[in-house]
Formats: structure tokens, C-alpha cells, sequence
């Protein structure tokens, strides 16, 4: 038996980062509130939302998007604007870069 062939795919380049956030040390601190009777399990998923809810506010006012949010992890992608390639790549991939390297020191910088 021989699969038919669609109609051609055509498939849109563009210049993006992709920024992945994950906390480390996640199991064990959850192990921690866990254990902990006066803290809990509620207060540590609190704290966790606060702490993904302050990164995505971070990409998000960066221009960037969270594309999927696992666990203590977030991926995140700053894009392009354009599928179409052209003399301004350079300004633009500088562009992106700028940012999703913002967004990591932002993210960093809150925890220091």
C-alpha cells in the first residue's frame, strides 16, 4: 500500500529566541513545604505562582510570549515580526536577543 501525497507544505521561517526559565531545586524545596506542617503545600504553590506569575509579567512587557508552563518551568519565545527575510535581519535578531536576554537578567536579578 503506497500513502497518497498531500498538497505541499509550506513551511515560514522566522527569527526567534527561546527562553526557558526552570527553578532549581524545585523538588526539594517542595519537600521542604511538605514537610513543613505550618507552611504547607498551599503556601509553596502560592509562592510558585507568584514566582512564574513575576517571569511571565517580565516577558510579556518584553514583547515576548509563553508558549508552555510545566511544573517550576515556563518556555518562552520573543519572535520577529515578519515572516519575510530582509536587509533588517541583523537589527531585528539584535532585537530579539536584547530582549530575551532582559528578560533572564530581570528574572535573576528579582532572586539575588
Amino acid at each position: 500500500t503506497t500513502q497518497a501525497e498531500g498538497p505541499p507544505r509550506v513551511v515560514k521561517l522566522r527569527m526567534a529566541a527561546v527562553f526557558i526559565a526552570d527553578i532549581s531545586g524545585f523538588s526539594r524545596l517542595e519537600n521542604v513545604f511538605e514537610g513543613a506542617t505550618n507552611l504547607g503545600v498551599d503556601t509553596f504553590s502560592s509562592l510558585l505562582n507568584s514566582v512564574l506569575g513575576g517571569i511571565e509579567a517580565v516577558v510579556w512587557s518584553l514583547g515576548g510570549c509563553v508558549v508552555h508552563v510545566a511544573g517550576d518551568a515556563l518556555i518562552c519565545v520573543f519572535a520577529g515580526d515578519s515572516d519575510e527575510a530582509n536587509d533588517d535581519d541583523d537589527d531585528a535578531e539584535h532585537a530579539i536577543m536584547e530582549a530575551a536576554e532582559e528578560a533572564a537578567r530581570r528574572t535573576i536579578g528579582a532572586f539575588e
